[in-house]
């Protein structure tokens, strides 16, 4: 009964953040922060952009585990969620194979993009399961450093921004692909996405996930 609801939940959240991403890419205004780094691999290489996000969240669990030194079932389960992730991600890129016209018309379907996004991060947040790898090596840094998570999390994404921006000035004759107007309205409005849907739908957020030994 615990996970009755929490799964299906999860699951809406993910898909719902993987629908935002794909919005975000068919823009081509720029991408969130953290997505850009495999965006511009993608871009670079025969692999796509869910096998390159799979990559990229498989690196973040194993620098969380040389942070943290222990493995709990929330953790492992990180594993085999990078590859569900970055499947959806690959079947809706297939699935919404449009190019948006003109610059307005591109705003819009990012804009949309960061409304799934955020949407997605409130639900996944409040079911309380396992974080995505990148966002679980951010809480991971946090603790070993001592800092907020939210500065932890900003210097990440800048981090990903720059080395994007390194990749794509290099490869593509300084021509930014993956980092743009629609990097600045992903950092900016998934916040603001996700704090009203916390205040829209409250009964989304759920009490820790507990299980008690039976004696």
């Amino acid at each position: 009964m615990k996970l009755k609801r929490r799964i299906p939940q999860y699951f809406l959240g993910l898909i719902l953040m993987c629908v935002g991403i794909v919005f975000a890419k068919r823009a081509a205004l720029g991408i969130s922060p953290i997505t850009s780094l495999p965006a511009a691999v993608a871009d670079l290489t025969p692999f796509s952009l869910g096998n390159t996000t799979i990559a990229f969240h498989l690196i973040c669990f194993v620098v969380q585990f040389f942070i943290t030194r222990k493995l709990d079932l929330k953790t492992i389960l990180i594993i085999p969620l990078a590859f569900v992730f970055g499947y959806i991600i690959d079947f809706f890129m297939w699935l919404l194979q449009f190019n948006p016209q003109g610059y307005l018309m591109r705003v819009i379907v990012c804009c949309i993009g960061v409304l799934f996004n955020g949407t997605g991060v409130a639900i996944i947040a409040g079911a309380d399961l396992m974080l995505p790898a990148p966002d679980a090596m951010f809480r991971a840094l946090a603790g070993k450093l001592g800092k907020p998570h939210g500065k932890i999390k900003l210097m990440c994404d800048i981090t990903c921004v720059a080395l994007t921006i390194i990749i794509e000035l290099i490869f593509w004759s300084f021509k930014l692909k993956n980092v743009g107007v629609g990097t600045l309205i992903s950092a900016f409005g998934s916040g603001l996405v996700i704090g009203f849907v916390n205040r829209l739908c409250p009964w989304l957020k759920m009490p820790p996930l507990e299980f008690k030994k039976n004696r």
